[in-house]
């Protein structure tokens, strides 16, 4: 029962800990899919929670970079909590929490979004499981050279209907 009691003392006082930075209610539920705040003073977003925000920056085939610039400089102390987060640079001292989404996605050319490794290579398509179904390779190594003239996925169901015919 002591136990219980300690645990229930140490778990309010370390929730207190965390809601003592203040939510960023200015920039928390808001879609920025797109968009970048390079130009935003950083102390409105400096030591503050952002939450359930939509910071996707889409990359498509030419973008070489692993990480899309998006916050200005001097970001520090912000708390990222259930905001996508793909393909965005989050300098270090700040948190992203495990609620977020903070994955690289690349177009390959497929016409697909790719998840990336590390080195910017691909990894295997967003889609997976339809690539599966579909009977299409989800091999990197069998990611065509050359831009298709469309979707590799809407190519393939056509085939599929021509086949039923």
């Amino acid at each position: 029962m002591k136990r219980l009691i300690l645990m229930i003392i140490f778990l309010s006082l370390m929730s207190g800990i965390c809601y003592a930075i203040a939510e960023n209610t200015k920039y928390s539920y808001k879609d920025y899919t797109n968009k970048k705040l390079l130009d935003v003073d950083v102390k409105e977003l400096n030591n503050t929670i952002i939450r359930g925000s939509c910071f996707y920056q889409e990359k498509s085939w030419d973008y070489a970079l692993p990480w899309v610039k998006t916050f200005p400089d001097g970001l520090t102390g912000v708390t990222f909590d259930r905001c996508n987060l793909d393909n965005v640079k989050i300098p270090d001292g700040n948190i992203i929490l495990p609620t977020c989404s903070h994955k690289i996605i690349k177009i390959q050319n497929d016409w697909s979004d790719w998840l990336m490794d590390e080195t910017n290579k691909p990894k295997e398509p967003i889609n997976k499981k339809e690539y599966l179904e579909l009977g299409i390779s989800i091999d990197p190594k069998n990611i065509s050279d050359k831009k298709l003239n469309k979707s590799i996925i809407d190519s393939k169901k056509e085939e599929i209907a021509l086949d039923e015919k």
